[in-house]
């Protein structure tokens, strides 16, 4: 939980990013968290970009990346505007999560379906 009250220190206003990935399971304690994966929306996004950099298409704040874009999303800001709040942070939804997993289609995803599906029929 180290990497989370890292993310709430940079006192991100919670409407304009959200975090992605593998978040919903990391904040639920299923899985180790090893990194942050966020999607900004623009205003936030040029704002971090300015003070931190940026290296393309993602800004690095430590073991918290920062994307503007997410593979198979047309409308990042709609994902942000959906998000699941848990312990006060913005999560992007299971769905997408797991809509988003099942395209990736990696190996580790697999056990991530399967929990976020369990997940899913719990809430």
């Amino acid at each position: 939980m180290e990497l989370v009250e890292k993310l709430k220190k940079l006192n991100l206003p919670v409407n304009s990013f959200a975090i992605f990935g593998s978040g919903q399971l990391c904040i639920r304690n299923l899985i180790p968290w090893r990194d942050i994966d966020i999607i900004a929306k623009k205003d936030l996004w040029d704002e971090l970009s300015k003070k931190y950099g940026d290296k393309g298409h993602k800004i690095e704040i430590g073991d918290i990346e920062i994307f503007y874009d997410w593979p198979g999303f047309d409308n990042i800001d709609k994902l942000i505007d959906t998000a699941d709040f848990i312990e006060g942070l913005p999560f992007v939804n299971i769905e997408n999560v797991l809509k988003w997993k099942k395209e990736r289609n990696h190996l580790k995803d697999a056990k991530h379906i399967m929990l976020l599906e369990n997940i899913k029929k719990i809430i």
